[in-house]
């Protein structure tokens, strides 16, 4: 009998279900495309899913974002089947600074306890001064004895007086330093406390995503989240350089296009691929209305101040280019002068909109105003 309960119990275990269970998604932002109005961030978490029901839970997303843009898909070793994408608000306490908090808080209770050894400080030497007026007065005081004319000489009541004043005296001190001391303890314990009111946590709105997966088997996944935010733009800033005046009369116009990004969001963008885009996603769909711009034309009789503000070099300015290859070569005979170069983003036109790579990875950390990122050329 024993033999069949033992195995029937391992057959029934053999058919239970996987414990479902919360997995954190240690995640990070890999990619951000930002749209004149706004921006799409990619996050990447890696996760080991065990075999049944389970959910990654993603925490400390930006208030702001828009749960209905959230998207999540990834790879992995075995199937893993997405059920369903969940998000809330929840409060998160900071206590990133609540290493600061606890040195300013000892370092107040150490001044409070340095403030009350002045006081009793100040009441033993207020209770010595009047120990030593009263035996002052005492001694001053005393009537002579019969057959004595009197109790201290000359010398005697010096002695006294000198003792009395020079005791006194070093109380006096020592109160009036303990008075000082405790005056600049105040001035530091509210200095202290107005730090210490600066660094209280504060509760801030978070979203938090919760995943619900299904694995087959156990395995290991790659998960990408993709959400849009707000609190981010870009806008183009336009460089025009007018070149020299050739022989035929007619000058080369060079259009530089820059990108100055912005972003004001609760999260950083450390060492991620960012990508600009002109489209608009929560924009109007229809053509906007051009306004008209008046061009001047060309006044030949301009011609020469045109030309010898062209070529003139007046007022120190720095040397062309090619004047400076120019003198260098009159120099040594070794024309080793190369103008520096910018770097290009890569552009791609996709449908209705052109999206601008920045190379290399971009950092823009968590900012208190909204913080830019460097501008890059994107002819």
């Amino acid at each position: 009998m024993r033999t069949i309960t033992i195995a029937l119990f391992l057959a029934t275990t053999s058919l239970t279900p996987a414990i479902a269970a919360d997995i954190a998604a240690l995640s990070r932002i890999d990619a951000v495309t930002v749209f004149p109005q706004g921006a799409e961030v990619t996050r990447i978490a890696e996760a080991r899913i065990g075999q049944g029901e389970h959910t990654l839970v993603f925490e400390g997303l930006p208030a702001e974002l828009a749960p209905e843009t959230l998207r999540v898909e990834g790879a992995g070793l075995a199937k893993i089947e997405i059920g369903s994408v969940d998000s809330r608000l929840v409060f998160a306490n900071d206590n990133s600074r609540s290493e600061d908090r606890k040195r300013i808080e000892k370092d107040i209770e150490a001044l409070n306890d340095e403030r009350a050894a002045l006081d009793q400080a100040i009441a033993d030497a207020d209770y010595q001064k009047g120990l030593m007026q009263q035996l002052a007065s005492g001694t001053l005081s005393q009537q002579p004895k019969e057959g004595e004319t009197r109790i201290l000489d000359a010398q005697g009541l010096g002695g006294v007086l000198d003792l009395v004043g020079t005791k006194l005296a070093s109380l006096g001190k020592t109160v009036l330093d303990a008075r000082l001391r405790q005056r600049e303890i105040d001035r530091l314990i509210n200095d202290l406390n107005k730090k210490l009111a600066g660094l209280a946590p504060q509760e801030e709105q978070r979203l938090k995503v919760s995943v619900h997966l299904t694995a087959a088997q156990e395995t290991e996944g790659t998960f990408r989240l993709r959400y849009r935010i707000h609190n981010a733009g870009w806008q183009p800033i336009y460089d025009a350089r007018l070149g020299e005046m050739g022989k035929d009369g007619q000058a080369p116009i060079e259009l530089v296009r820059r990108a100055d990004v912005v972003q004001s969001t609760a999260e950083s963008w450390d060492n991620v691929a960012l990508t600009l885009s002109t489209a608009r996603p929560i924009g109007a769909t229809a053509a906007p209305d051009l306004m008209p711009m008046a061009i001047n034309g060309f006044i030949e009789g301009r011609r020469e101040n045109y030309t010898s503000r062209g070529t003139g070099n007046a007022g120190g300015e720095l040397a062309a280019p090619q004047q400076m290859q120019d003198k260098r070569s009159d120099a040594d005979g070794v024309a080793d002068i190369a103008p520096i170069e910018q770097a290009q983003a890569n552009v791609a036109i996709a449908g209705f909109q052109a999206l601008y790579g920045i190379g290399g990875r971009v950092t823009s950390t968590i900012p208190a105003p909204p913080r830019r990122c460097a501008s890059r050329p994107i002819r």
